[in-house]
């Protein structure tokens, strides 16, 4: 159960998100902040209204300064003259090129600037002339450039109204678009705001939730770990009680099994037949019973880890023949046949490195399970095997009735059975154990490093494989067999 680390107020994913929202609310008030600089500067810099109405203002002065020089007054100066033009000219030339102008004089307001322009182009080559010209010339020069001048004065007041009045509109505009930008920057900070608030609530939520389920967390493995400790004494009285139980029936078991057979062996004198009958029955029943105790027996030192391996090298075909020839003994009553590998088989030479007796003990078993499983008129097969790997492999085959292919995976586990072990029992009598064979089979292969592979199906049979590791194999010059 993954857990958040301690002292981690928020997660690397939240941090992004919040950095990224900062960055844009910076960027965001940069990029505002930069727009009304521009736009004070380019207000500050002249005036809209004043900047217009300027060239009026001058035009008027224009005017009046050469109609005193054409007039000829005492007070005609054209060198003034001259200046108060060029500063008109100058003004009017330069105005589409200077802020807040440049760029937005076109259309109607480029086509009255024209129209001013050559009033202007007109009236300058008299003043040219004025420049350099006799006092005596002065006044007809003068009243030729005023003639040129003369009734541009409402074209003058309608651009300089017209053009001031679109530049307020749009320093309007300017001031809009930056006070809406204020207000979205603002809302922005409150959604930041609520936002970063939203975020800590739900996180401290999340740390309590975090707390309460690490202390139900704590809670539930200390439970565990109890009932874990009563499972293991409760097991550890249960392997004691079946260990014990198993001595204590042993003793009365082969007593009792051994005078039967004395009775049915006619060894203690003569009986009669039924008593002979009921001795048969006696030892049947007993030997049976001892195998059931036998097994409990060994499953119990085999959960308590008592199961040591005497291990050396042995060749596998003479134990394959004592095995062979021990099951066999029961065969003729249920009409079995049990196949074993050829004497001239290559593979009845290989000696394993294992414990002799615990392969007996699980070859038996398989067989025994072989005979159980198996219908009137079937066989059991022996085979040998080898992987290309080099694993060695004893294999029990039989066409009995087969397992169940969900029942696989469990029928190894002790005191468990196929689902169809009833089956048979209606045909052929009812069938015996309680379904250790397997798993004492398995606990002692894992002993060795191996494996035990079952596969089967229902109606067909059984192919059950007790799978050596390649290094359990050896060469049979080595061997020290136990023939």
């Amino acid at each position: 159960m993954s857990q958040t680390p301690p002292g981690r107020i928020v997660s690397t994913k939240t941090f992004i998100i919040a950095v990224a929202i900062g960055f844009f609310f910076l960027s965001g008030l940069f990029i505002v902040l930069i727009s009304q600089r521009i736009f004070l500067t380019q207000s500050n810099y002249e005036s809209a209204p004043i900047a217009a109405y300027q060239l009026r203002t001058h035009y008027t002065k224009a005017r009046l300064a050469l109609t005193e020089l054409a007039n000829s007054t005492a007070h005609a100066d054209i060198d003034n003259t001259v200046l108060v033009f060029d500063i008109l000219y100058e003004r009017l030339n330069s105005l589409p090129e200077r802020p807040p102008y440049l760029g937005h004089v076109d259309g109607e307001f480029a086509e009255k600037l024209s129209l001013l322009q050559d009033a202007l182009k007109g009236a300058d080559l008299f003043i040219e002339k004025l420049r350099s010209a006799e006092p005596k010339d002065a006044p007809a020069l003068a009243a030729a450039a005023l003639e040129s001048l003369d009734g541009y004065d409402a074209t003058f007041a309608s651009f300089a109204s017209r053009i001031n009045q679109d530049m307020a509109d749009q320093r309007q505009e300017s001031q809009n678009r930056i006070l809406f930008g204020l207000r979205l920057l603002v809302l922005l900070v409150l959604i930041v705001l609520v936002a970063s608030g939203l975020i800590v609530w739900m996180h401290m939520r999340q740390l309590d939730n975090l707390a309460e389920a690490n202390a139900n967390l704590l809670d539930t493995s200390k439970k565990l770990l109890q009932a874990r400790v009563a499972a293991e004494q409760a097991n550890q009285a249960k392997s004691n009680f079946l260990a014990g139980m198993s001595h204590e029936l042993r003793t009365p078991l082969n007593a009792i099994i051994g005078f039967s057979d004395m009775i049915r062996l006619n060894y203690a004198g003569m009986v009669s037949d039924r008593a002979k009958s009921y001795a048969e029955d006696i030892y049947m029943s007993g030997t049976h019973l001892l195998s059931l105790v036998n097994s409990i027996l060994d499953t119990s030192r085999i959960e308590q880890g008592e199961v040591d391996l005497n291990e050396s090298e042995f060749l596998v075909g003479p134990i394959l023949d004592e095995v062979s020839d021990m099951m066999s003994v029961g065969l003729p009553q249920k009409r079995l046949t049990l196949l074993r590998p050829d004497k001239d088989d290559p593979l009845r030479q290989v000696v394993l490195f294992a414990d002799r007796n615990a392969i007996k003990q699980m070859m038996i078993n398989l067989v025994t399970n072989a005979i159980k499983f198996t219908q009137q008129g079937g066989y059991i097969e022996l085979q040998l095997g080898e992987s290309e790997t080099g694993a060695f492999q004893i294999v029990v085959r039989d066409n009995g009735i087969g397992i169940p292919k969900e029942d696989l995976p469990r029928i190894q586990n002790a005191f468990e059975r196929g689902s169809n072990h009833s089956s048979l029992g209606r045909v052929g009598g009812v069938i015996d154990g309680v379904g250790l064979g397997l798993s004492i089979t398995k606990a002692l292969m894992d002993r060795h490093g191996g494996d035990i592979l079952i596969e089967s199906t229902v109606g067909e049979g059984t192919v059950a494989s007790l799978c050596f590791p390649a290094w359990r194999r050896h060469n049979n010059e080595t061997a020290h067999s136990e023939q």
